[in-house]
């Protein structure tokens, strides 16, 4: 990450408390990175929430084909039997040419009516199925942004720089106005309260 640097709040060999903010960096661009990430996440997550309401939607429909499937082919059945049937009589002298033939049509149409339901049922499913997949890409999507968020405030966080411990500082690296990026020596630790010395970098 990189900036200007808003303010140096230490001066010169100033000694500081552990977490005291010793360089702030202009936020306000990683501000907006972490609300134009909020929207983001925000807008994934609704989008979620509308594709389940279209599920919902759409196993409604699937339960109304499967329903209408099931019930044609009971119609498909029994009209299939009555047709056999009929012919069985026809063989007898109880049965009809013409209760056959009606017979015979009934069954016709059932199962013309059920290869159509049963074709219905099949294209609901597999618009189940695509609605399913939009689900896992949304889903991925938006914990790609979930992600995005977490970075843009771990980012929002890096723009103060504070100190890691109790201690001393040196001689200021930096000055209000000075553009930074990673690597920036920007101030270092001269002594601790432990004893050890340190360099103060911008992180990356």
């Amino acid at each position: 990450m990189e900036g200007y640097v808003h303010r140096v709040p230490v001066d010169d060999f100033q000694r500081v408390k552990v977490g005291e903010v010793l360089v702030e960096i202009e936020d306000d661009d990683y501000r907006a990175r972490v609300a134009q990430a909020e929207v983001d996440l925000l807008s994934g997550q609704a989008a979620i929430e509308n594709l389940k309401a279209r599920k919902e939607a759409q196993h409604a429909q699937v339960a109304e084909a499967q329903d209408a499937t099931t019930a044609t082919q009971a119609d498909l059945e029994r009209t299939r039997l009555e047709a056999v049937r009929q012919r069985t009589l026809l063989a007898t002298t109880f049965g009809t040419r013409q209760l056959v033939e009606h017979a015979d049509t009934a069954a016709q149409r059932f199962a013309a009516t059920f290869a159509r339901n049963q074709a219905a049922l099949e294209a609901q499913h597999r618009e189940m199925a695509v609605l399913d997949t939009q689900e896992l890409q949304l889903r991925a999507d938006a914990k790609a942004k979930q992600a995005a968020l977490d970075l843009a405030k771990i980012n929002l966080v890096y723009t103060r720089i504070t100190a890691p411990a109790g201690g001393e500082v040196s001689e200021r690296d930096v000055r209000a106005g000075q553009y930074v990026h990673a690597g920036t020596q920007v101030i270092a630790f001269v002594r601790t309260m432990s004893g050890w010395s340190r360099t103060t970098r911008r992180p990356s």
